[in-house]
């Protein structure tokens, strides 16, 4: 049993329901109650109130919340873990303090189930949980109160913990003999201890045959693996550098499964899934400009025609060979010389494809008609052989046979050195068409993918980044039927749409359903696999058209079709359909951003810029309902990535951030035909298989309106973002804020799409913020931290504080300054901006009144007035607006309520605070009582450049002034007002 912190020993539930585990579960996924039996003692130290996180803001300080809470638990810079009783919430709700209640703290969730660990384990069959590990001990999961600091995973480290991986929402698998369980039990931190049953270690997919056991590195491993020669056939192993675990293949029926899932060692069992395979027209859908019938401009693609076209960039494709196997044209005109080389695998020996998918879909990625065979479709002007990337070279690694069966790796050093084969052949985009059917489930494949996405040669140094693109599977039109590695969250995976050829079968191709499914090119796909993933992540990620496509046949299979027919024009091309042609379109794609931006930018893009560009840049197609699980975000459009007509503000790894930390980007809107749309990707570390979310490291995006408002990531509705709403799709019942803070708790990838009929001058405010950074993703650190990167469309970095660029402030009265920055004054004047009819009030400093030093200024309708060029920079001015969006001047802060004796909380550093006057007269607002150690820019002073005073307790402070504290430490300013 584990060990409840809120107080006793964890007790096992007894409910019928839950016993239907073993006959129905092991197929579909069960969430258990929350309610029933509370563990002995009830809610530790339940006086305190609950657990909450309270995000700051310019507001609401460290210092503002902390006399509003029972107790501030951990402190993680953007926000805060506290107690809060049901009062305190409500009155800090009231207030318009952001509280999130964390209805998710206290729970598990694993591929199989979720359950409450207030109610200790959940009830399970016998054959699937242990009551107790010897002295040796084993693996636990180890429950934290909240979001994981890095210094307590060292802490539970350094008393024994072998850390494994992470557990949604706050939790750890570890191993540990009783020893250190009990130190761990004893942390501060931890709220909950307990076995790591059984019955956690199943995927939820699980029919006889094939399964992939993944093993912790122990003293006790060999044995574990004897284990497994006992109840299931070892069919292969190996060991994972990388990741320092082991791994083996076994062929069992369900209770050799459930037998191995007994072992200390064992972390989980999965289902191992058998890899299956899934002109220039479709090419110009993508690459700009298509119409019906009609090339555009000259030879391939809108952005061939500007220049990129993918150069020196090596895509790997990984199918069933390329070609005739050889460098460097791989026996095809189309390639030129650009064919790198090849690996086979399995019992292949050459990379010829005698099959064709290979070949075809390398066409689709990087075949050049024009300057190969030259062969146009029918009577049409477009070429035949056109990729989207016709300038890329390839790197072939053939995984399929001649009949399309795998012959690929099936254990994880396998992939490891399928990766690293990729990267010795140079490439940095990698392309999969073809997957294994697991239905929207998590599996080995996924991981691998993800694992390789961020370091793709685990015998190199360092981390070798890798775009890997994946169709998504033709089990469409249902509901979660992604394949994998499409389900990976690091991969970008591809659905397909229609193409344009409504007389292909004139030409050749014998695919059923036409003209149908090559007649409109915003129509997704009936076959296409469709989202969402069983934790209602967003796939796929976007489409491409992948019906009646035509493209490269292999010269070693002449005159011979395996797929939907030779061309009737010229055998050297031939027709298919399905995600494996859309998917080398998204690779072909990755591989012109990759060579735009490392041409523009002097490097080249990490794959979550890749992604996050291939994404802000896509097209809705059908109704306006992204993100969705039928198209993801949309069709590709590559042309407002390298060819934007609007500005666009790019930040690949800006800051790595740990837990509680964020990074915040200040951008105006450019164009006004435009909307503003910002995206965050990042490559998250691989989950485990039995997880559920499988998010692990968790970003979020807030995005804050000039006025205000602040725009969440992933809250949609009718394809455009929608202010103050949590992060979900209306369109498609979607939830993706189960922690009820807003925010996404499932996705890697977020966006904010704030509409033109939304669009507001001045400064939009971008956050990113570190949620829960639990396992490491970048190496090159020593702390637990996680990249990102962030496109901003239709946007231009703002220019902070000076020079003053259109600075937008709220209605009424704004508190605003400028820091000292080589002069004393203000340059430049105050200007009604929208030319009304409404009269603006701005109090500021004038020394040619010394006797009444606050005078008020006037703005409004047709005026640029007012030179403030004497006033101080250091002081404080009060503007007063009256029409949101008419000020031009920086925003510093706001008035404080008049009350008595109002605390005024002051952070550590500089404070601009004050009250504003309702005329020219200066009056007495009240006075300081105590501020420890407080330092006050009082004003102006004609002799100096400024003057600071240490003003002492009672000094009077006068109403419409704006005074600079600075204080040493944190501390309230009580002031009678």
């Amino acid at each position: 049993m584990g060990t409840d912190k809120f107080g006793g020993k964890g007790v096992r539930r007894s409910r019928a329901t839950v016993v239907l585990f073993a006959a129905a579960c092991i197929t579909a996924g069960l969430v258990l109650p929350s309610g029933g039996s509370v563990s002995e003692g009830g809610l530790k130290n339940a006086n305190l109130g609950d657990y909450v996180l309270v995000y700051y803001d310019e507001r609401w300080s460290a210092q503002a919340v902390s006399p509003m809470v029972t107790d501030i638990f951990a402190d993680y810079g953007a926000f805060a873990l506290a107690r809060a009783t049901q009062e305190q919430q409500a009155r800090m709700l009231a207030l318009g303090v952001h509280v999130s209640d964390m209805p998710d703290r206290t729970s598990i969730g694993t591929a199989q189930m979720t359950f409450d660990t207030r109610n200790g384990e959940p009830e399970l069959p016998e054959g699937l949980r242990i009551s107790d590990y010897g002295q040796s001990g084993g693996l636990y999961i180890v429950q934290l109160v909240g979001p994981a600091k890095g210094e307590w995973i060292e802490a539970m480290s350094s008393l024994g913990a072998d850390v494994q991986f992470h557990l949604p929402s706050y939790a750890y698998v570890a191993r540990m003999d009783k020893a250190a369980k009990a130190a761990v039990e004893d942390l501060e931190f931890t709220q909950w201890v307990g076995i790591y049953q059984p019955a956690y270690k199943l995927n939820a997919w699980l029919p006889d045959g094939k399964f992939s056991v993944a093993m912790c590195d122990s003293p006790t491993t060999a044995s574990t693996i004897e284990g497994l020669g006992a109840c299931a056939t070892i069919l292969d192993t190996s060991y994972q550098e990388s990741t320092g675990r082991h791994d083996a293949l076994i062929s069992t029926d369900i209770s050799g499964a459930w037998a191995a899932t007994r072992l200390p060692d064992v972390l989980w069992v999965s289902q191992h899934v058998e890899p299956a395979l899934d002109d220039e027209t479709s090419s110009e859908i993508v690459g700009g400009i298509w119409a019906a019938d009609t090339p555009y401009g000259g030879p391939g693609s809108y952005v061939n025609l500007q220049g990129w076209n993918g150069e020196d960039v090596v895509v790997s494709v990984a199918d069933t060979g390329l070609s005739d196997g050889t460098t460097p044209t791989g026996g095809h005109l189309d390639f030129g010389n650009r064919v790198t080389g090849g690996t086979a695998y399995g019992s292949l020996t050459t990379w010829e494809d005698g099959h064709g998918h290979g070949t075809h879909c390398a066409g689709i990625v990087a075949a050049c008609g024009w300057t190969g065979t030259g062969v146009k479709y029918g009577a049409t002007n477009y070429y035949v052989g056109a990729g989207v990337a016709p300038s890329a070279s390839l790197y072939s690694q053939r995984i399929f046979n001649d009949y399309g069966s795998y012959t690929g790796p099936s254990t994880a050093s396998g992939w490891d050195t399928f990766f690293q084969n990729a990267y010795a052949g140079g490439a940095y985009v990698h392309s999969n068409s073809w997957g294994g059917y697991s239905g929207g489930g998590y599996i080995d494949l996924d991981i691998y993918y993800d694992q390789h996405v961020r370091d793709c040669a685990a015998s190199t140094a360092g981390q070798q980044p890798l775009v890997a693109t994946a169709s998504a599977g033709n089990s469409g039109p249902s509901a979660n039927t992604v394949g994998s590695p499409g389900n990976g969250k690091n991969v970008i995976t591809v659905g397909s749409t229609d193409n344009y050829h409504l007389d292909a079968a004139s030409y050749g191709d014998t695919e059923s359903g036409l003209p149908g499914r090559a007649d409109n090119i915003d129509h997704i796909a009936s076959y296409s696999s469709r989202g969402l993933e069983d934790d209602t992540r967003i796939k796929p990620d976007i489409v491409a058209p992948g019906s009646a496509v035509l493209s490269t046949h292999s010269s070693h299979i002449p005159g011979v079709s395996k797929l939907y027919g030779l061309y009737s024009g010229d055998g050297r091309y031939e027709w298919c359909s399905g995600t494996s042609m859309a998917n080398p379109h998204v690779a072909g794609g990755a591989a012109v951003v990759t060579s735009w931006y490392s041409t523009n930018f002097g490097q080249k893009p990490m794959p979550a810029m890749v992604k996050a560009l291939l994404v802000n840049s896509a097209a809705d197609v059908e109704t306006s309902d992204i993100p969705n699980g039928n198209e993801g975000w949309g069709r590709m459009y590559l042309p407002r990535i390298t060819n934007p007509t609007v500005d666009v503000v790019r930040k690949d790894a800006p800051k790595l951030l740990k837990t509680g930390d964020s990074y915040s980007l200040n951008v105006s809107y450019h164009g006004a035909a435009e909307p503003l749309k910002i995206s965050v990707v990042y490559t998250d570390p691989a989950a485990s298989v039995n997880a559920n979310p499988t998010i692990v490291n968790n970003l979020n995006l807030k995005v804050t309106a000039p006025d205000g408002q602040v725009w969440y990531g992933n809250a949609f509705s009718n394809g455009m973002s929608v202010p103050g709403t949590k992060a979900g799709n209306t369109n498609i019942g979607s939830n993706w804020d189960p922690n009820n803070d807003m925010f996404d708790d499932r996705n890697n990838v977020e966006c904010v799409y704030v509409p033109t009929a939304n669009l507001q001058a001045g400064m939009y405010r971008v956050d990113v913020i570190a949620q829960n950074v639990v396992t490491d993703a970048v190496s090159a650190t020593p702390e637990i931290d996680q990249d990102f990167a962030l496109v901003a469309y239709n946007a231009r970095e703002f220019e902070a504080w000076y020079p003053w660029f259109n600075i937008s402030v709220s209605l009424g009265w704004n508190l605003v300054s400028v820091p000292l920055n080589g002069t004393a004054t203000m340059p430049g004047t105050l200007v009604d901006k929208n030319q009304d009819t409404a009269w603006d009030r701005v109090q500021a400093y004038s020394p040619a009144t010394p006797a009444n030093i606050w005078k008020q200024y006037n703005t409004g309708w047709m005026s640029d007035l007012n030179d403030l060029s004497s006033v101080n920079r250091t002081m404080g001015v009060w503007m007063y607006v009256s029409t949101l969006g008419d000020g031009m001047i920086t925003l510093g802060g706001a008035g404080y309520s008049n009350a008595t004796s109002t605390g005024v909380p002051l952070s550590a550093g500089w404070n601009m605070v004050g009250y504003p006057a309702n005329d020219d007269s200066s009056y007495n607002v009240g006075n300081l009582k105590s501020a420890t150690g407080a330092t006050i820019v009082e004003g102006f002073n004609p002799s100096s450049t400024y003057r600071t005073t240490a003003l002492p307790d009672s000094h009077i402070l006068n109403r419409g002034k704006g005074y600079w504290v600075y204080v040493p430490a944190a501390t309230i300013w009580m002031v009678n007002w």
